[in-house]
């Protein structure tokens, strides 16, 4: 006993004790250096994947190519060529598709809302008077960019731009009667196509389409309807229980009453949240309109997608030329 009190003593001395101790610590530090090394490295591992992830991801989503021998690996590249016209030095480019980091793709989506020549005093109406497009400056804007060689696509058909192709969108906002008696007349003169977004509860309501009209724009091959919600809410300030009810009601209200796939959605007013962002995939839609001014542009993605907003002199003097 007496010697195991000697050993004790001789070999846990506070001297000893001091050194055992920073040995100890010597030996964490070591682990802990090791293992932030390695951390670090793993870190820069992941970050490097997803930035090629989500580069494929975008890639993928918006390639905007028929040609069958293009691959999801690449992505495109535009190049222009320039030739101008009255409509405000319109231009006509073709893509091409090279490498997976280019992000210079832009073409225009233009936004109309009222059609007609009714709303001409701005002192009385300014509101109405700024969303008007009289129909004879939107038959110039379409005659502009017939003459100007670019081409129009349904916002749906973003997936099938040809290298060929100068692309633009035409879109038309909240269903009005407008769009039926003055805008489609024009559209079918020109074999021009569009995109309208209906507010579905305002659907037969005095100003306002019937179905019987959306049926037979549908049915024209040369309009694409699409949700612009069931009573144009703040969607920002919306619950996410109501803005699921919105795109969902007025998206199956639409395919139920014309026997089509809904895939596009406009915000009311322009309004919208990340709660929104994260619904619009759920609930079965594709592509999203926003009113941020602005060419589109492909690292907008595909539900934050910038519009050219057309006034009452309809695209005059608004730049919808591809730099």
């Amino acid at each position: 006993m007496n010697k195991a009190i000697e050993y004790f003593k001789r070999y846990f001395s506070t001297k000893n004790m001091i050194y055992y101790l920073l040995f100890v610590d010597l030996v964490i530090f070591l682990l802990l250096l090791f293992f932030m090394i390695q951390n670090i490295q793993l870190l820069n591992w992941d970050q490097d994947f997803y930035a090629h992830q989500s580069d494929f991801v975008s890639t993928l989503s918006l390639s905007l190519t028929k040609t069958a021998a293009t691959k999801v690996s690449n992505t495109p590249e535009v190049q222009s060529n320039n030739s101008t016209s009255s409509l405000t030095q319109v231009t006509s480019s073709s893509i091409t598709f090279t490498s997976r980091s280019d992000e210079q793709l832009k073409f225009p989506i233009v936004m109309y809302h009222y059609i007609n020549d009714e709303k001409n005093d701005y002192k009385t109406d300014p509101v109405g008077y700024n969303l008007t497009t009289p129909t004879s400056a939107f038959e110039n804007d379409i005659s502009n960019l017939v003459n100007s060689n670019y081409k129009s696509y349904f916002l749906k058909e973003l997936n099938s731009f040809s290298n060929e192709d100068n692309p633009v969108v035409l879109t038309f906002d909240d269903g009005y009667k407008d769009f039926y008696t003055n805008a489609f007349p024009i559209l079918k003169k020109y074999k021009f196509k569009s995109t309208i977004f209906i507010i579905t509860d305002k659907v037969g309501q005095n100003g306002y389409m019937t179905w019987e009209d959306l049926s037979e724009l549908s049915e024209s091959g040369l309009v694409e309807i699409g949700s612009h919600s069931i009573s144009h809410p703040d969607l920002s300030k919306t619950s996410e229980s109501l803005q699921k009810e919105q795109l969902l009601k007025s998206k199956s209200e639409i395919e139920t009453n014309l026997g089509i796939e809904v895939v596009s959605f406009c915000y009311p007013s322009g309004k919208y949240n990340e709660t929104t962002l994260r619904l619009l995939p759920i609930t079965g839609y594709k592509y999203a309109v926003t009113t941020r001014a602005g060419l589109y542009e492909k690292k907008d993605g595909v539900f934050e997608m910038k519009r050219i907003r057309a006034d009452h002199e309809g695209l005059t003097n608004k730049n919808i030329v591809r730099q």
